[in-house]
């Protein structure tokens, strides 16, 4: 309604059924504004137009009573916002915080933060407090966020459970730093298990036939006036946030994948900016070992090095095995995400010969096809390629489901030098285990295991080397 130099009205903004704002305003000799938003809002109706093209979520609801007067190009602000049962998860990089509560409360031309804080899987905490202002085209900030056990979870590179107290200050648009300590308290990191098989190749094509109608409109020259409409406004300033907080890794953070399991600790800086990240600094293993193909090595040297910019570690992983005549290394190098094989032995073999002599303890020309397979299996384990026919676990696993057995595996020498072989098994019953062991050498066995308590069981075994039956007990500490 205009009356005079004076404007007033009122709108109602409604959006399924928990979603009704109103809204009075009125614009005096248009220099002059006095406005009200006052409702309550379901934000997860309000911001999937503004979300549907990515993975971000919100859910839960907000009540507003808001006041604007002042000067139309800078009112004063008052009032409060009211989060209530907030959740937001994003499944592409693992974030999600639900239960997100507090009160936002509107003084002059900031919006400053009360009590906001949400909770992560596991029961960790995570708080936000300070302010903004978000009427200034640079939007100032002064935020602190403190996490307690809060638990991360990566699609791609495992989770972690950490501490933190950061602030950020500065101009959102100008110059802004996030700054402040990370503590990783517990986690895992895991190496792929396997590369991806579904890599399309996009290659060059060629369009035939003739071309449709309406393509050949869009192939005209645009009009002068369709020129001047097309040219792109001026792009507001990006954020711009400086990064420089230190994560300190005192242990309990363990890497594993591809047989490999270690402890790591350590120091890492992050530098660089919110949107292109560096890490510096490198994470060493305090303590570890690696399997392969049943056979257990010492970790020998276990170093995740931040030196090539971004997020992305290099490997430098060695671990060690010997055997009656050689020593062994097997281990990773290079970026996490393609780890590049190391296979060597002293003396030096080639490496399908180092794979036997470590597994098996002999020579290729004396193997067996089990034990070849068991190779082949050695080889896709480091590599992280899936050899056809293996599904998930491998031919090994594959040839077990269809057997029907519980266990199927390789026997490794009782003595340097001596004979390996095949062993598998069932359970009869629950507790009570039946095995069989056929050695390359010829030697043949069974066994069974009955369990009598949680620590002593009852083990028998027969064969071309003898029979022996007796009881066992073992505790774990």
């Amino acid at each position: 309604r205009v009356r005079g130099t004076d404007v007033t009205g009122t709108a109602t903004l409604s959006a399924g059924a928990g979603t009704r704002l109103s809204a009075r305003y009125r614009v005096s000799d248009g220099a002059t504004l006095d406005a009200t938003v006052t409702g309550e809002a379901d934000l997860g109706v309000l911001s999937a137009p503004f979300l549907a093209g990515g993975a971000d979520r919100v859910t839960g609801r907000i009540g507003l009573n808001a006041r604007a007067e002042g000067p139309v190009a800078a009112p004063r602000l008052s009032g409060s916002a009211e989060l209530r049962s907030i959740a937001y998860a994003n499944p592409d990089t693992g974030v999600r915080l639900d239960g997100i509560s507090g009160r936002a409360v509107f003084q002059g031309d900031r919006l400053v933060l009360q009590g906001v804080q949400g909770r992560t899987a596991g029961g960790g905490t995570v708080a936000l407090a300070g302010s903004v202002s978000p009427l200034d085209p640079l939007l100032p900030v002064d935020l602190r966020l403190t996490a307690s056990r809060a638990r991360y979870a990566s699609p791609d590179f495992g989770e972690i459970t950490l501490d933190a107290a950061l602030a950020l200050s500065g101009a959102l648009r100008r110059d802004a730093r996030l700054g402040g300590r990370i503590g990783i308290t517990a986690g895992e990191l895991r190496v792929p298990d396997r590369l991806s098989r579904n890599v399309v190749v996009l290659v060059p094509f060629r369009e035939t036939g003739r071309t449709p109608p309406a393509r050949l409109a869009m192939q005209r020259p645009p009009t002068r006036a369709q020129r001047r409409a097309a040219q792109p406004a001026a792009p507001e300033p990006a954020l711009s946030i400086a990064l420089d907080v230190l994560v300190e890794v005192p242990g309990r953070l363990y890497l594993r994948g591809r047989g490999l399991e270690s402890e790591l600790v350590g120091r890492l800086q992050a530098l660089g900016t919110l949107a292109r990240p560096e890490l510096r600094g490198e994470l060493r293993t305090q303590r570890g070992s690696f399997s392969l193909a049943g056979r257990n090595l010492a970790l020998t040297r276990g170093i995740l090095r931040f030196d090539q910019g971004g997020v992305i570690p290099t490997l430098d992983v060695v671990a060690t095995a010997r055997t009656a005549n050689y020593t062994i290394n097997v281990g990773f190098s290079g970026p996490a995400t393609a780890p590049a094989v190391l296979i060597e032995s002293t003396p030096p073999l080639p490496q399908d010969e180092v794979l036997a002599r470590l597994l098996f303890d002999r020579g290729t020309d004396r193997l067996s096809p089990f034990e070849i397979v068991g190779i082949s299996e050695a080889l896709a384990q480091l590599t992280g390629v899936e050899l056809p026919g293996g599904g998930p676990g491998g031919v090994l696993a594959s040839i077990r489901r269809f057997l029907g057995l519980d266990s199927l595996g390789f026997a490794q020498p009782t003595t340097p030098g001596g004979a390996g072989g095949a062993q598998a098994g069932r359970y009869l019953l629950p507790g009570v285990y039946l095995g069989l062991r056929q050695g390359t050498d010829g030697q043949t066995g069974v066994g069974i295991e009955a369990e009598l308590t949680p620590r002593l069981k009852l083990e028998g075994s027969a064969g071309t080397a003898g029979e022996r039956l007796g009881l066992s007990y073992g505790y774990e500490w």
